[in-house]
């Protein structure tokens, strides 16, 4: 039995590195629900787990080309998983992080849908102007957007130094203009 999976696999394997779409359908089939357990199990969320498998299979098409016979399939995919979820995870955690960054000091502006105090919040607002446009879009993209330094740097075809330069710039520029409010 094993022998006929190690060869079912070898052969998926060299018909996907061949370019044949049905092998890619064939391992989708075989694989797609142990990989969505694994994923599941890492990240705690279903959708989640459907979309970092979709994106398994999207890069082992990517990479298909530079896969060689001795690849033991279902470890590659196994591995692939995995480092897609702690990506994944890292992401989220950075996100979490920049949001209680950013709302650090907010519940003395904002109540929780309306300006509680409007003198406040035009400092705020005043403050963020005083920022450049470039500050203001890249501050905005990673702070209310949630957006990574990476994704901000291809958005707006930035080198990374330049995106956090630009981040660390706009905070010290923040923090001096509200210096009194936030301590």
């Amino acid at each position: 039995m094993k022998d006929e999976y190690r060869i079912l696999n070898s052969d998926l394997l060299k018909q996907l590195m061949a370019g044949e779409e049905q092998a890619l359908v064939k391992i989708i089939d075989v694989y797609r629900t142990q990989l969505s357990y694994y994923a599941y199990y890492f990240l705690g969320n279903v959708d989640e787990a459907n979309d970092v498998v979709q994106e398994v299979f999207i890069k082992l098409w990517m990479v298909k080309d530079n896969l060689n016979n001795n690849t033991s399939l279902e470890k590659y995919l196994i591995t692939l998983t995995k480092n897609l979820c702690i990506s994944e995870l890292r992401k989220a955690q950075t996100r979490l992080r920049r949001a209680g960054n950013y709302a650090y000091g907010q519940p003395r502006f904002y109540n929780a849908d309306e300006l509680e105090n409007a003198e406040l919040g035009s400092r705020l607002n005043a403050a963020l102007q005083s920022l450049t446009a470039t500050q203001q879009k890249i501050f905005r993209s990673v702070y209310l957007e949630g957006k990574s330094h990476l994704e901000v740097m291809k958005e707006y075809d930035i080198k990374l130094p330049t995106v956090k330069v630009t981040i660390y710039t706009a905070l010290k520029i923040l923090r001096a203009k509200l210096h009194d409010i936030v301590k």
